[in-house]
């Protein structure tokens, strides 16, 4: 399938009568930083800085937005029911009865549902109860894109099975080490966090995103992978409530109800599909569980008078039956109020101790599958564009380079490649 190129012209105008008319205010802002983990050319580089461009207006992206729904449910992601045949076709059914409907709507993104309302702000539609924050959908729509230069097949690339599955667990090691990089950017702070977060969570979601690296034949990666999700997204709700964003729902974080919601259901399909560890341990309810972080979530939901977001049945269908202990009974970590007294409270849930001590155990495992030299977690080994065009076609089913020279010179030039 042809690459789909997006280029950002940064090219300024030479000629003598523009660079006469500028002015130092008329100069366009630095980039953002770029991130270490990147090869020198690579289409995922492109692509964070594609999303990284949002920094530029932060009142813009950390705003809310509704969506319709999140990702359908994907705990049948295994299965071939015709129900599920017959839910798509009913839904492409929509998409094309529907074109009326978005006439002159054409300025906002969509989902095939009839009336929908995705992308619309939050100020106007006060009671949806499904919200967003523009910067978590960028983010999870980029790490589709992030998916999609990890994909063998759209390549036309020969590998073993299981590396798609590793692409995946590229993908969510690097969210990993986006949330960890925001930690330290005073400028965003918690705002940069909390897109990480949502966009994890519609990602995964997604039956495109959310077992695929549990795929990978071993088991203590992807044990150890699911859970940090789960550590990662508690690290999340202690920094909020240290900093007063988790009494109640009058909270400046919109979404809270929403993406406390997803990851409650997140927590049960990984148990469904043996990425967590289905059985309980003994011991008191109180004591946390890191394959049951779902009851830690229920916790902070009760606690602090969060109300779950969603309509009903999403809530009492997934939440209720999941597993999780829906009394909310595990003990939360006392975060003093206020920002300099939360920040004194290191690491509440172990999410810092937890991802170095994954950092040390599995980073260079990327490396291996690829036969590059990498020891960290992250990165892009599996990112066919990083690879040269004589490696993409030794590997390749006839012999050729999907990627033209004029696709290839894009992506040093800081095109955004997507290949669907």
């Amino acid at each position: 399938m042809a690459p789909k190129r997006g280029a950002r012209n940064n090219n300024r105008s030479n000629s003598p009568a523009t660079k006469k008319a500028k002015t130092q205010s008329d100069e366009p802002p630095p980039p953002p930083p770029r991130s270490k983990r990147w090869s020198r050319v690579s289409g995922s580089a492109n692509a964070e800085a594609d999303y990284r461009s949002t920094w530029e207006e932060p009142e813009k992206w950390y705003s809310y937005v509704t969506i319709c729904k999140p990702p359908s449910p994907v705990n049948k992601l295994f299965s071939e029911d015709e129900d599920d045949e017959e839910e798509e076709e009913e839904e492409e059914e929509e998409e094309s009865d529907d074109e009326s409907y978005y006439r002159g709507r054409e300025e906002r993104p969509r989902c095939p549902r009839k009336g929908c309302i995705c992308c619309v702000s939050a100020r106007e539609t006060p009671n949806h109860p499904w919200l967003v924050s523009q910067a978590g959908l960028r983010k999870c729509h980029t790490q589709h894109i992030h998916l999609s230069l990890r994909n063998p097949d759209a390549f036309g690339i020969l590998e073993c099975n299981d590396f798609p599955a590793y692409g995946g667990l590229e993908v969510m090691q690097n969210l990993f080490v986006d949330f960890d990089e925001a930690a330290a950017d005073i400028e965003r702070g918690w705002r940069e966090q909390w897109a990480v977060c949502e966009g994890m969570a519609l990602w995964l979601l997604d039956p495109k995103g959310c077992m695929l690296a549990a795929l990978i034949g071993d088991a203590e990666i992807v044990f150890a992978t699911y859970r940090l999700v789960g550590r990662m997204f508690l690290a999340m709700l202690a920094q909020l409530d240290g900093l007063d964003l988790l009494d109640g729902d009058d909270t400046e974080v919109r979404s809270l109800g929403c993406v406390m919601t997803w990851y409650v259901k997140l927590a049960g399909i990984f148990r469904e599909h043996l990425a967590l560890d289905a059985e309980r341990a003994r011991g008191p309810k109180s004591r946390f569980n890191p394959d049951y972080f779902d009851d830690a979530i229920m916790s902070y939901a009760k606690q602090r008078g969060v109300t779950l977001g969603g309509d009903t049945g999403y809530v009492d269908d997934d939440i209720a039956t999941a597993g999780a202990d829906l009394e909310g009974q595990v003990k939360l970590p006392d975060m003093k109020k206020g920002a300099a007294a939360a920040a004194a409270i290191a690491d509440p849930w172990g999410w810092k101790a937890e991802l170095r001590r994954y950092e040390r155990s599995h980073g260079g495992v990327l490396g291996f599958v690829t036969d590059r030299e990498h020891h960290a977690i992250g990165g892009d080994c599996i990112d066919m564009t990083t690879w040269t065009s004589a490696e993409r076609k030794a590997k390749s089913y006839d012999g050729k380079d999907v990627l033209s020279k004029a696709d290839i010179e894009g992506i040093k030039n800081g095109d955004l490649i997507a290949i669907w």
